[in-house]
């Protein structure tokens, strides 16, 4: 069996796999990369990054908005529930905020920005 060593390969971008080949076959058919002989190498363990929600809303646009800042400011950012806001009447109230979240690491920094940046009325 043959496989496709490029790191970059179409195939391992969109299906999270490495492309295998039969022998007859030399040339990868997603990237153009000259194919290996032998055994696919054994898939990396995927680390997962704990989020911890910093800042929570019903408004969109200022969701957003403070995601930007605080993607200006080098924290990367994860809204959680926006698709949501389309059941509205459908789900209960509870379930119709929106989220931001980051790691546990930027969690402090984040919250400190994202409520210097919340310019909602008091």
């Amino acid at each position: 069996m043959k496989h496709c060593p490029n790191e970059n390969c179409d195939h391992l971008v969109r299906y999270g796999r490495i492309a295998e080949f039969t022998n007859s076959v030399a040339i990868c058919s997603d990237c153009d990369s000259e194919l290996r002989q032998g055994e696919v190498p054994p898939e990396p363990l995927v680390e997962y990054l704990e989020l911890q929600t910093i800042y929570e809303t019903n408004n969109q646009i200022q969701a957003h908005l403070i995601k930007s800042v605080l993607e200006e400011h080098g924290i990367s950012v994860h809204i959680i529930g926006e698709s949501l806001l389309g059941a509205v009447g459908e789900l209960p109230p509870t379930m119709l905020f929106i989220r931001l979240q980051v790691s546990l690491e930027e969690a402090q920094r984040a919250r400190e920005i994202a409520f210097k940046t919340d310019a909602s009325p008091e």
